[in-house]
């Protein structure tokens, strides 16, 4: 068994099974136990390294997977991987590299803060951060929120009718986003940008 199989399977000792795999790369998404996102909590066992999107900054969720492990696993966890030789070194260049990427928001992207709040889909996408998800104005005008309805050219770029969250990191610097459709018959209803599991 390969090492990456080995750490995901501690891993799954702690988290339970993922949501979502993509084995290929490593990839594989679970609901945070710190702040209970669900499917928030991404590991990639390829490079070592994890990070809840939505509590990251707060409960300081991200880093190597040993620290993930440290945190939630304890010494049983440790026995077996030392048992197992798996190593917990984490290359900086290659995370750099491979999982940040260059991450942009979708065509045709507009803030709250610069639309026009008299047209339809603004008060769709308002009607449904506000009365569905229960956001308040102060968290979506914060938080830079916005919305799109690009047609899109190919499946990779389909992010119309959906609100859109992004994520900065520390520098101001857009490092991820979530797009959430408001169209009822969506079923696709959540849908991540590609650029995440480069």
């Amino acid at each position: 068994m390969e090492t990456n199989s080995l750490l995901l399977t501690l891993i799954n000792e702690v988290l339970g099974r993922p949501n979502k795999s993509n084995k290929h790369r490593g990839q594989h998404e679970y609901d945070c136990p710190v702040c209970g996102g669900h499917s928030k909590l991404a590991v990639n066992t390829r490079l070592g390294v994890y990070k809840c999107w939505v509590c990251h900054e707060s409960d300081n969720t991200y880093g190597s997977v040993k620290k993930l492990l440290s945190k939630l696993g304890g010494p049983s966890i440790w026995d077996k991987a030392k048992k197992l030789g798996i190593n917990f070194k984490v290359d900086k260049t290659k995370v750099t590299d491979e999982t940040v990427g260059v991450i942009e928001l979708p065509t045709g992207f507009t803030r709250f803060e610069d639309a026009n709040p008299n047209t339809m889909v603004y008060k769709q996408a308002w009607r449904y951060l506000t009365k569905q998800r229960k956001l308040t104005p102060h968290i979506i005008f914060k938080h830079k929120m916005g919305f799109t309805t690009h047609k899109p050219e190919s499946y990779n770029d389909n992010f119309t009718s959906r609100v859109i969250i992004p994520s900065y990191d520390k520098d101001g610097e857009l490092n991820y986003f979530t797009a959430r459709s408001w169209l009822p018959y969506n079923k696709m209803r959540y849908k991540n940008p590609d650029e995440f599991y480069k």
